[in-house]
């Protein structure tokens, strides 16, 4: 009985979407990289990238978060990664929606960074109250601060906000 394979969802969460976030954020760089150099295959590999990033981002938002049996974390906290992980997938497609010009990157843009943030504090703040909330929100916070930082950088570009 021990040696029972392991069932959908954790392989999903822990072997396939860590991969394909990798593999995409790749794409994605080399995308970005042929954009800048304007180059004629850079719109569709950052669609291809940039949307399966969004897609793991999305899943992973629905995929539950792993505890360790001593620690006891937060009842709200499942909530909170589910809304980190979903402002996410929103902010990478704004994220792609402003690298092609497209319509609506603005308010994807400012949607998801908005979200991530309050998200991000929420999650702070649970952080402090209870240290065993941290072991969980380590990956959504890297991903999440990492994002928003790009985010804002796009949102400036696109003149929403001036610094």
């Amino acid at each position: 009985m021990e040696n029972q394979p392991a069932g959908f969802v954790q392989l999903l969460m822990k072997t396939i979407l860590p991969k394909v976030q990798v593999i995409a954020m790749g794409i994605s760089f080399f995308g970005f990289v042929l954009l800048f150099l304007n180059n004629e295959g850079a719109e569709t590999l950052l669609m291809a990238g940039l949307s399966a990033l969004a897609a793991c981002y999305f899943l992973m938002g629905f995929t539950p978060p792993q505890t360790s049996s001593d620690s006891k974390p937060s009842s709200y906290l499942f909530l909170v990664c589910k809304v980190i992980y979903i402002a996410l997938a929103t902010s990478v497609i704004g994220i792609l929606f402003a690298s092609l010009k497209l319509e609506g990157a603005d308010i994807m843009l400012l949607n998801g960074c908005a979200v991530l943030t309050i998200g991000m504090l929420i999650s702070a703040v649970m952080v402090l109250i209870n240290h065993d909330n941290l072991s969980v929100l380590k990956k959504p916070l890297l991903n999440g601060i990492a994002l928003l930082m790009i985010g804002v950088y796009f949102i400036n570009k696109l003149s929403l906000i001036s610094f």
